[in-house]
């Protein structure tokens, strides 16, 4: 009494899969695109925000380059007005400059200051020894920079675009 013919329940099963499965395979579909679109969303803002750090750490380092050698000219523009300084360089004394120069020099925590004549001639090096106290530098003659094109711009007296 409540058997179905044979060919009814094929009918049922049949239909079932034609209306299950397309939605079945929609869903699956829209799974993966969604999967695709967020992963592609989130890669791309992973990748701009390493871009914006990648700038950004570039930034701060050319800032800080461009702040030491500002503090550095500034040192060195107090070691040059230094009383005393310019007349035992010109007088060629060059352990009288470095005597002149060296507080400034430590106090600032230079590495190194190279005191040449008005020809380019090494009167005196300071080099601060490494891994040495505050006042460790050590003395020397110098290197020759008349070879270096800003020191034979100098010694010229050309003035470039920046004056």
């Amino acid at each position: 009494m409540n058997e179905r013919r044979p060919g009814v329940r094929d009918l049922w099963a049949q239909l079932r899969i034609k209306i299950t499965l397309p939605y079945a395979l929609l869903a699956i579909f829209i799974a993966f695109a969604t999967a695709y679109l967020v992963t592609n969303l989130l890669a791309n803002l992973l990748q701009d925000r390493f871009h914006a750090a990648l700038i950004d750490a570039g930034h701060k380092a050319t800032d800080t380059v461009v702040q030491i050698e500002r503090e550095q000219l500034a040192v060195w523009r107090t070691i040059a007005y230094t009383e005393g300084f310019a007349e035992a360089v010109a007088a060629g004394d060059g352990d009288g400059a470095a005597l002149l120069a060296l507080p400034l020099l430590a106090n600032a925590n230079l590495d190194a200051l190279e005191i040449l004549d008005s020809q380019g001639r090494p009167l005196n090096a300071q080099h601060h020894v490494p891994g040495g106290h505050a006042l460790d530098y050590a003395t020397g003659p110098g290197a020759d920079y008349r070879q270096w094109q800003s020191v034979t711009r100098i010694l010229t007296e050309q003035v470039d675009d920046i004056g």
